[in-house]
């Protein structure tokens, strides 16, 4: 299994800026779990919650974050 290089999900990035709410995100993993290999994004954006730009905003904040936490922890060592 593949695991994360983030942190912070996607729908946690997206309620935490405001774009989608908490019932919005649980409905969209839902409906994840009846339709495999479909991303969260995908879904939200289909249910008309948050536009393609949402995602790939939170997407790099998710990039961000690791490239940021990763500089962080090389410099340390």
């Amino acid at each position: 299994m593949r695991t994360r290089c983030w942190h912070k999900p996607i729908g946690e990035i997206l309620i935490s800026r405001g774009l989608a709410t908490r019932t919005q995100l649980e409905l969209a993993l839902a409906l994840q779990e009846r339709l495999p290999g479909r991303k969260i994004g995908e879904i939200l954006v289909e249910l008309g919650y948050v536009k393609t730009r949402d995602i790939l905003r939170a997407h790099a904040e998710q990039l961000v974050s690791t490239y940021a936490k990763s500089w962080a922890g090389w410099r340390e060592s």
